[in-house]
């Protein structure tokens, strides 16, 4: 009786060492911080996010990431701000006019992010010149940058070498280059109407290169609706005009991205958009491509010939409401490294508006390479802290852009000046300014 009351007491004493064992281990392991991300998918794809997620898990364990991909986030931006519990820590969107939200109160600001006075590297210190302006309201920093968009081609280098052909440096000589492919039987352009814009930002390189820093400067500083007339704007538009429409593979305005893609690879077209780089940056068979990233030949008469034009057509904003803004700022800073930056553009094929390290750039694959070495060089970013322009007229205030328009024929270059002049006024007078 003694030996059974003896081995029942021992059961429980061993049962009671590991129940208390158990509950300090449990007390011990860190509880798991939660920052809960949504994002705009449909901007940049998911490739990024997954590469620089796991990035982030890997250096801080503690923090337990919650993301969602919407693809249609712009949509329903403004309400998911205001939405209690459920508002996210970290949104990144297309970019909006946030002005109105910080102004609200929707946004929290950023400054510690900018400063570096919560531990990190300064924003301020890693951003291309020109950006942190655009992204601070009455003193006060609220947005991330998130991406850039450049003008710039892609062309085949080896159809180049074979035919003698010389990357142009002027506009007459690519007017030169475009007859010379057009001999060959080749085409000099694929593109396609879903990607219209690669050439409003090209437009507007060419605008940019011709009028200079100086100039374009006025022109974002919006003191008076006849900065709209500024002449690099119709140069542009005439050089689209007179080089795209009777230079295109196809019928661009009912062809797809893949259907351009597969005509460039196919080496039916010369050249291309830079904006479709984000169809070869993944690819990792791309790495032995011949293709290469070339500037845009300046206008003739140009004031600054090396001069890029860039767009940032998304932000990243920290919610008012945000249960984890600080884990949202880390993750912001995180993103900001060289290794981060790096892992954006591979996934992208998109430049970032912040200063690259060489080593990091000599790291990309070759192609992506290629167009980093063009992205680094003189950029002016496009970008107007005035009211008028990010809330009323941005570049064409008419119809929006009127490269498709130009292309289809329903209007010239001089005339979509003209009407992009008027309503900059009209819309002037209308806001009374």
């Amino acid at each position: 009786m003694k030996k059974a009351l003896a081995a029942v007491l021992a059961v429980c004493l061993l049962l009671l060492a590991t129940a208390c064992t158990k509950n300090t281990e449990e007390t011990s392991r860190p509880v798991q911080k939660t920052l809960r991300i949504t994002y705009d998918g449909s901007l940049y794809g998911t490739n990024w996010m997954d590469s620089v997620s796991k990035a982030f898990s890997k250096a801080h364990p503690d923090i337990a990431l919650k993301i969602t991909a919407d693809n249609h986030l712009t949509q329903h931006y403004t309400a998911l701000l205001q939405s209690g519990p459920n508002t996210p820590d970290l949104i990144f969107l297309a970019r909006t006019n946030w002005q109105q939200d910080a102004s609200a109160g929707l946004l929290a600001n950023l400054n510690t992010l900018y400063t570096g006075s919560g531990g990190g590297t300064p924003l301020l210190t890693e951003l291309r010149a020109g950006v942190a302006a655009s992204c601070a309201l009455n003193g006060q920093y609220y947005i991330y940058p998130w991406g850039a968009q450049t003008g710039g081609l892609l062309y085949h280098a080896n159809l180049f070498a074979q035919n003698g052909w010389q990357v142009p440096q002027t506009m007459s000589a690519f007017a030169t280059l475009c007859t010379q492919i057009r001999q060959t039987g080749l085409s000099p352009f694929a593109w396609s109407a879903d990607h219209a814009d690669d050439w409003t930002d090209n437009v507007a390189t060419w605008w940019t290169q011709y009028e200079g820093q100086a100039s374009i400067q006025t022109y974002l500083s919006m003191q008076s609706p006849d900065v709209y007339g500024q002449q690099g704007r119709l140069v542009g538009l005439q050089a689209f005009e007179q080089l795209v429409p009777q230079n295109s593979y196809g019928t661009p305005l009912t062809m797809n991205q893949d259907a351009a893609v597969k005509a460039f690879s196919a080496g039916h077209a010369a050249m291309m958009p830079i904006g479709y780089l984000s169809a070869f940056a993944a690819d990792t068979s791309q790495e032995n491509t011949d293709i290469r990233v070339m500037p845009l030949p300046a206008p003739d008469g140009s004031k600054s010939a090396a001069l890029l034009a860039a767009y940032i057509p998304g932000i990243a904003v920290v919610p008012a409401k945000a249960a984890a803004p600080s884990l949202a700022q880390t993750f912001l800073s995180d993103l900001t490294s060289d290794e981060e930056l790096a892992l954006f553009i591979s996934a992208t094929g998109t430049p970032t508006p912040f200063l690259l390290d060489k080593k990091q750039e000599n790291a990309l694959p070759r192609l992506l390479k290629s167009a980093a070495d063009l992205w680094q060089g003189d950029t002016l970013y496009m970008l107007s802290t005035q009211p008028v322009y990010y809330q009323r007229l941005f570049d064409w205030p008419a119809q929006g852009s009127p490269v498709l328009q130009i292309f289809s024929g329903s209007r010239t270059a001089d005339q979509a000046f003209a009407e992009n002049l008027e309503a900059a006024r009209a819309c002037w007078t209308n806001a009374g300014s």
